[in-house]
């Protein structure tokens, strides 16, 4: 869990949020990509110590922020 090593003190500039996929109680964010809250309060967090977060499903494709993309769609 990505949140836990960051609170023991790890320093991350950037995390890339690959395949998530869905489970009853999530919601798709992209074709991808399925977050629930406890998702969502752990990217708060993270993004709260200044991780940048992106989405992409393989290297080549354009970055996604995250942050930018929950807070179009309300969920942030």
């Amino acid at each position: 869990d990505v949140e836990a090593v960051v609170r023991c003190g790890v320093q991350l500039k950037s995390l890339n949020i690959g395949g998530m996929s869905f489970t009853e109680g999530k919601s798709m964010i992209t074709n991808f990509v399925s977050v629930n809250q406890q998702d969502i309060d752990s990217f708060r967090y993270l993004n709260s110590q200044e991780v940048e977060l992106e989405i992409r499903k393989v290297p080549a494709d354009r970055k996604i922020l995250l942050m930018e993309l929950l807070a179009k769609i309300k969920k942030v």
